[in-house]
């Protein structure tokens, strides 16, 4: 049926809506020289008091089209291209409706059932939010309760959009939050209808939670003996590892993200793997290893390695060979990781040697099912290894600890441990490979050397390079002197004369507004600061530990926005 033109405005709009009303029960297109389609209308839901703008999506629209939704006309109808119309739709009753486009030349074309009217709800409004952080990789399981929800909203952190949003009823929205940048983020909530809210400040991203994400393999025999390769995040040296209530051995802090350790003796069942940080910080992984005692043997062994040594530094390419060994496995050299390159057959793996402490290690395989063989003396490391250490700066302190140091050198690794003597440092930040900046533990009397621990392992260390005696640095009053600044832009490292909140802030010159500070504490974890943030669990464990102030020569890490 044709719309007749020239007869006014008013039969033009008369014989739509008659057109609207039949395609409302016979859909199809009114045949004219164009020949528009719709393919999606957004959002497909509104209130039944009209004014939700909706993007109508299709193709050969023309200027001068009209918009039609349950047979009224719709206002505001732009034709921005022949494949896009906005429009905003009229008043009407609760239920599904048609959406007719008639073109100037009386091509028309209709979706039946294309927008549902929605009876007015509760105004759209944001209740709690929990829970209030989460670790910055995202991943978090979040419930936000609130009323007015309707649809399936979206979501933003930051503008970074949720993932598995799911909504019950008009009250209730669960998701998992977006990867993001340490710091606290505004979280908008959109309904379909287009009406938003957002919440400021309403969640922190945490750098350094504590946390078990993988343990590989699963599984081992009751005898123990299986190699597993622990993943996280904020893992400090000197972690205890329990499989159950059995403590693991030979347990290796590789980095803040892996631990290897060996499984202990065990009855046959599931057990729980927990990691414990000095200080008493711990996270556990239920039902993270399974002790097997029926497992057969695939009689796993290395037979040949190719070449036998090597350039401490690493890089170079090696082939293991030998029964059961397989493109999936784990290889150590030592206690450091080897990368498997390739699988070329089955009994036959190239990897690539890392970096080690000069002379001969033992090189480790370890099957996905915790199946373990080891050749002692299976490569040689020869050379030097390229990490050095060439200066600690100040060379003395106070011997009940707290002075931050810098230590030039070269080949530092992130996730490198610094030793004063037999004690190890906290607070420690690997900023290069040339440069770590550390804080001197307590009890360091006299003149003692500084070493630095690559993960694996490899250790250097330079004699006689710190003296402990005298106090410990006053925390200071008034104005921090800043005697490492914070760069306007990006993360970096701020250290100052201590003070009270406010007076870090001053010394920062960052705006109260946009700056987070973070330092790290006993148990490798990241604890924050947001001035002026509202949801007082974000600053608890920063004002419970500098209640009195921040000590002078702290190191942080900040950003300025």
């Amino acid at each position: 049926m044709n719309v007749l033109r020239g007869v006014g405005v008013r039969l033009v709009v008369g014989a739509a809506l008659l057109a609207g009303a039949l395609l409302a029960v016979w859909p199809g297109t009114l045949h004219a020289s164009s020949t528009p389609t719709i393919t999606s209308i957004s959002p497909n839901i509104g209130a039944t008091a009209g004014g939700t703008r909706i993007t109508i999506l299709g193709t050969d629209f023309l200027s001068g089209a009209l918009v039609f939704v349950g047979g009224a006309a719709a206002s505001e109808v732009v034709v921005v291209s022949s494949t896009q119309i906005t429009a905003v739709a009229p008043a009407r009753s609760q239920g599904n409706a048609a959406v007719l486009v008639v073109n100037s030349d009386n091509g028309a074309v209709s979706l039946v059932g294309a927008f549902f009217y929605e009876a007015a709800t509760a105004p759209l409004a944001l209740g709690s939010l929990s829970p209030a952080s989460g670790p910055s990789r995202g991943g978090t399981s979040m419930t936000i309760a609130g009323t007015g929800f309707r649809g399936l909203p979206t979501v933003l952190f930051n503008g970074t959009p949720a993932t598995n949003v799911t909504l019950t009823g008009s009250s209730l929205v669960t998701l998992r939050t977006p990867p993001g940048v340490p710091g606290v983020v505004t979280i908008t909530l959109t309904n379909p209808d287009g009406v938003t809210i957002s919440a400021a400040r309403a969640f922190s991203y945490e750098a350094g939670r504590l946390e078990v994400l993988s343990i590989s393999p699963g599984g081992g025999p009751v005898a123990g003996g299986s190699v597993v390769r622990i993943s996280g995040n904020a893992f400090a040296s000197g972690a205890a590892v329990t499989f159950g209530a059995t403590p693991a051995r030979d347990v290796v802090v590789v980095n803040s993200t892996t631990i290897t350790a060996v499984s202990p003796i065990q009855a046959a069942g599931i057990v729980a793997v927990m990691v414990s940080n000095l200080g008493g910080a711990s996270v556990s992984s239920p039902n993270g290893f399974t002790f097997r005692s029926d497992r057969a043997s695939s009689g796993l062994s290395v037979t040949n390695v190719n070449p036998v040594s090597g350039s401490a530094s690493g890089g170079a390419t090696v082939e293991l060979s030998g029964p059961g060994i397989n493109g999936g496995m784990t290889v150590l050299f030592g206690d450091a990781l080897a990368p498997v390159l390739s699988a070329p057959s089955p009994g036959f793996i190239t990897v690539r040697a890392p970096a080690n402490i000069p002379g001969p290690v033992t090189l480790t395989v370890i099957n996905t099912d915790g199946e373990t063989a080891r050749l002692a003396n299976g490569y040689v490391y020869t050379g030097p290894s390229g990490l050095s250490v060439q200066s600690v700066s100040p060379p003395t302190g106070a011997a009940n600890g707290g002075t931050v140091v810098t230590i030039t050198g070269a080949g530092f690794a992130a996730g490198a441990a610094v030793r004063f003597g037999t004690q190890y440092a906290s607070n420690v930040w690997v900023i290069g490979e040339s440069q770590i900046v550390a804080t001197a533990p307590a009890g360091v009397a006299g003149s003692v050397g500084v070493s630095v621990v690559n993960p694996g392992g490899l250790t250097v260390s330079i004699p006689n390079a710190f003296t402990g005696a005298g106090a410990t640095p006053p925390s200071g009053s008034g104005t921090p002197a800043v005697t490492v600044p914070l760069p306007a832009t990006g993360i970096a490292l701020f250290v100052s004369g201590g003070g009270t909140n406010a007076q870090i802030v001053t010394a920062s010159g960052c705006a109260a507004t946009t700056l987070t500070f973070w330092v790290l504490n006993a148990s490798g974890e990241f604890e924050t600061y947001v001035p002026n943030v509202t949801i007082g669990a974000v600053n608890a464990a920063w004002n419970t530990r500098f209640a009195s102030g921040v000590p002078a020569g702290t190191p942080l890490l900040g950003r300025c926005s």
